[in-house]
């Protein structure tokens, strides 16, 4: 299938902001109720879709593709790439909510309820939910942020039922679920070996903010205390 100057990238789940598949699935995990496909026991390692671009840029800018085997390196013929953690579909759901659960308390950190009509403040408000929070920044978004703070009430929905679900998903489009993804949950979309951190030069980056929060929040706290 590749010719000289391509190859064959197979990515497991891709998360990230702006994404309209990973904003159902964040929200999905913060709902308070969760519909679970009882077959969905396939594993996934979503990655994040910034270090997919760069495992491209790196791909783009190879100069031997085939690495011949003067090396004794693998080609870049065709690769597989993914995050260092394998999940169920009901465990990436878990570390969703947790992610949200850590990001609300960091802003809560950095609020400043009283004083709602100094400009300068609610910027760094501002900054701070947008940069920790993501999402839409709607209503919506708010609501189901609150709601990771609560335990859900999970739905484990046999497959015959699920399978009809997506059937529907399919003919009316009203979520990104759908047939193709029924089959996906039911089998590992993992990377078998993950070339990624080869690629990156480095570990990939975690789903979970959990490493990358507190840094934004002293940011926030700092631009805080200069007001």
């Amino acid at each position: 299938m590749c010719i000289r100057d391509r190859c064959v990238v197979r990515p497991s789940l891709l998360d990230g902001a702006g994404g309209y598949g990973a904003w159902w699935l964040r929200a999905v995990a913060r709902s308070p109720i969760q519909v679970i496909p009882t077959g969905a026991t396939g594993q996934i390692a979503a990655l994040t879709a910034g270090d997919l671009g760069d495992a491209y840029a790196v791909l783009a800018a190879a100069p031997d593709l085939d690495r011949s085997d003067k090396d004794g390196k693998e080609s870049w013929r065709d690769v597989e790439l993914g995050g260092v953690t394998e999940y169920s579909y009901s465990e990436y759901l878990d570390l969703l909510r947790e992610d949200y659960r850590i990001s609300s308390s960091a802003i809560a950190e950095v609020t400043i309820p009283n004083h709602p009509e100094d400009n300068a403040k609610r910027e760094c408000w501002l900054f701070t939910k947008e940069v920790i929070a993501g999402g839409t920044g709607g209503w919506l978004d708010a609501w189901l942020t609150a709601q990771a703070h609560k335990q859900p009430w999970r739905v484990w929905v046999p497959d015959a039922a699920t399978r009809l679900g997506a059937h529907v998903c399919d003919l009316f489009h009203a979520t990104p679920f759908s047939y193709g993804h029924w089959i996906l949950l039911q089998r590992n979309n993992v990377p078998s070996p993950n070339r990624l951190p080869e690629l990156l030069g480095r570990q990939p980056t975690p789903i979970c903010r959990e490493a990358s929060v507190a840094p934004t929040v002293e940011i926030a706290k700092q631009r805080q205390r200069a007001l």
